[in-house]
């Protein structure tokens, strides 16, 4: 109990009422002398000092210690490369049993966690080496989500260090300032293996054009050999040649042109011969799909002076082959250029300088693309679209790039994800934002390390024609850094010429709509349906039920059914095997019922199979700079012992302080009627009531 002076006068003056009380029912010349009455003064003078000292409402403090053993989380990775690194089933049972005595060892002194890696983090460690991709930084993101606060003494990372999703694990792991102990898994020597390592292709082509794709051929300890390369669309062969393997770290880059294709999507399947005791097959075959396109469309790029960003712009759209891309300065442009154009990109347009007048009404029957920039007339902009109200900052501002990870009206790589944050800012030429319509972000503001949630990137939700805006200059430094840090320019052309073809498709004015986020996903990635259906009034409604049937290439059949969200449906089915799918979806409003179908594809997910040379250093790079240490799966007798030696592993005490009023105890309540009743007891057997 906390008490002040307060309280002790207060308990004070109770224990003097109470005595004042009992002498007058209990004084000896009013009730004789003797033990009974001397007892029954007692208990009076208790029960009124207490119910008197009560009245004031004390509190009391109370502390409860909680003692918390450090954590030990094992993170086991379960990716498929860990087959090939270790392809002896005897020693995985080896490695297996020497885990579980490692768990053992430490769970009689810490809290273990066990975690898997691979497609996703999650709870557990049975293995099965069937994860087709590696996100080691995941891992250590979602250590800090799901431990914040905690005692989190060490991480084990059981992995052979190979990752191809996510970014550098290294500095998120020393984010979490505990100890990273790596088990070093999987073969680090260079062996005998040929693999395609990687190939470049435009996803989009025009159709009945010849195109090129760009094949990177890795071969280890293969000199001498004479492997075939070969190429089929389907089960055509397209091209065929020897390649001649002269040294024994060889790399070789073959550009194909290849023939046309009708419009539609083809499969592409690149071969090339296995040699004798290779140590993985896997990766001497990699498929693809491409979409061939029928027509080119027309894309009129306008600005009132040059700017680097055009030609950045204009040479992505290029490298599509679907697009015939024009550039005209205002003062040039004609009313026949708008009609010929399927799409307009106005660069800082209307700017300061000029507006533009005429046009506007054929304008805004166009798809259009803003880009706004330091010479941008942002009331002119505001009032040209119904999308958003823009504040005109004093100064421009300089804002990088996130993706927002809500986006769903298209999809984009992992890859461009993790890369675009580390892009060099763009000059934003506005402070505050205020929205008229609906609309997708794609991408935000971001200021140091803090996501302002401001659009950077974005698209008219349910406007005909479709518009979007690009809120800053200096889309041409992006291009360049990612060259620098690829080589290729590869992931910003995507982004544009997605967002692209996002703007140019036709309106859909079908009452009833079912669409995945992309067309082609591979088997790792969650394939992601949305529906919409519209009344009479084309307003969104999702009362009746949305049901889905899949049809794989094989004949299997899978039924499901859509989840409402807001106004419309959606559902995830999760990742798929490899192959072709066909669904129809069906629901029925009122007495009208309604169908959609569509064709979806699913290319095997190799990313696994690309490099099957473990990568140790990283692993001891992690150890070394957390203040872990490295060791080999024979070792973990020694981990134990070495973990147990850290002295930065201590058990931490946590105190939890709580106020409380007295009066609410109820064992108070409870002690006073006792003394009530007990006294109540003695005066009727002595016969004084």
């Amino acid at each position: 109990m906390e008490f002040q002076i307060s309280h002790f006068f207060w308990l004070a003056f109770s224990l003097l009422l109470g005595v004042g009380y009992a002498l007058f029912l209990y004084s000896p010349g009013i009730r004789g002398r003797g033990m009974p009455h001397f007892v029954l003064f007692a208990l009076r003078l208790l029960a009124v000092a207490s119910i008197t000292f009560l009245l004031f409402a004390p509190h009391i403090r109370s502390v409860e210690k909680t003692l918390e053993k450090p954590v030990i989380i094992l993170a086991q990775d379960n990716s498929a490369s860990l087959i090939i690194g270790s392809s002896d089933s005897s020693e995985r049972t080896r490695y297996s049993a020497s885990v579980k005595k490692l768990y053992e060892a430490l769970s009689r002194k810490y809290q273990v966690d066990t975690l898997l890696l691979g497609d996703s983090v999650r709870a557990g460690f049975r293995m099965d080496l069937k994860d087709r991709s590696t996100n080691i930084n995941s891992l250590f993101q979602k250590i800090r989500s799901l431990y914040a606060g905690r005692n989190v003494g060490a991480i084990i990372l059981a992995s052979d260090g190979l990752y191809n999703r996510g970014g550098d694990p290294l500095a998120a792991a020393l984010s979490l300032r505990a100890p990273v102990y790596s088990v070093a898994l999987g073969d680090s020597n260079e062996s005998k293996d040929l693999r395609i390592s990687n190939i470049h292709y435009n996803e989009l082509i025009q159709a009945g054009n010849d195109f090129e794709i760009s094949l990177q051929i890795e071969a280890y300890q293969s000199k001498g050999n004479q492997p075939r390369i070969r190429v089929y669309r389907g089960k055509e062969l397209l091209f065929s040649k020897i390649l001649n393997i002269h040294t024994d770290d060889f790399r070789y880059n073959l550009p194909i042109v290849l023939p046309a294709q009708r419009a539609g999507t083809s499969r592409y399947t690149v071969r090339v011969d296995t040699l004798p005791n290779e140590r993985s097959f896997e990766n001497n075959i990699r498929d693809f799909y491409l979409q061939a396109q029928d027509l080119k469309k027309n894309i009129l790029i306008v600005s009132d002076a040059p700017h680097p960003d055009i030609s950045a712009i204009r040479q992505s759209l290029q490298t599509a082959g679907s697009y015939e891309v024009r550039f005209l300065y205002v003062q040039d442009l004609k009313p026949v250029d708008v009609t010929n154009a399927d799409l307009l990109i106005l660069y800082q347009l209307p700017s300061q300088r000029t507006s533009l007048g005429g046009f506007l009404s054929s304008i805004k029957s166009k798809p259009v693309w803003y880009v706004l920039g330091a010479q941008s007339d942002l009331p002119a902009f505001s009032s040209m679209q119904s999308m958003l109200d823009l504040k005109a900052s004093p100064s421009g501002l300089e804002s990088s790039a996130t993706i927002n990870p809500s986006f769903q009206a298209f999809s984009l790589p992992d890859s461009l994800s993790a890369a675009i944050s580390g892009y060099g800012p763009l000059l934003v030429p506005f402070a505050d934002v205020h929205y008229k319509g609906n609309h997708y972000d794609l991408l935000h503001q971001k200021v140091g390390q803090f996501n302002t949630g401001k659009p950077l990137f974005s698209f008219s939700a349910d406007a005909e024609p479709r518009f979007g805006f690009l809120g800053g200059e200096g889309i041409w430094r992006w291009r360049l850094q990612a060259f620098q840090t690829s080589g290729s320019h590869h992931l910003v052309d995507q982004l544009l010429n997605k967002a692209v073809q996002f703007l140019l498709a036709d309106a859909d004015k079908r009452r009833f709509r079912v669409y995945s986020s992309q067309q082609i996903y591979t088997s790792s990635e969650p394939v992601i349906f949305n529906a919409e259906l519209y009344d009479e009034s084309l307003e969104l409604v999702n009362k009746p039920d949305v049901s889905l049937t899949l049809h794989s290439a094989a004949g299997s059949i899978f039924s499901y059914q859509f989840s409402r969200m807001n106004n419309s449906y959606i559902m995830n089915l999760g990742a798929l095997t490899a192959g072709e799918y066909t669904y129809k979806a069906s629901t029925k409003l009122g007495n009208t019922s309604y169908k959609a179908e569509g064709k979806l594809l699913i290319s095997a997910d190799q990313l696994e199979y690309q490099e099957v040379r473990a990568n140790h250093q990283l692993l001891y790079q992690l150890a070394r700079q957390s203040g872990g240490e490295l060791f080999y799966p024979r070792q973990l007798d020694d981990m134990a012992n070495s973990i147990g030696m850290n002295e930065t592993l201590r058990t931490v005490s946590y105190e939890n302080t709580t106020m409380s009023d007295l009066m609410s105890m109820k064992w108070i309540l409870g002690f006073i009627c006792g003394l009530m009743f007990c006294e109540w007891f003695l005066r009727k057997r002595g016969g004084d009531l």
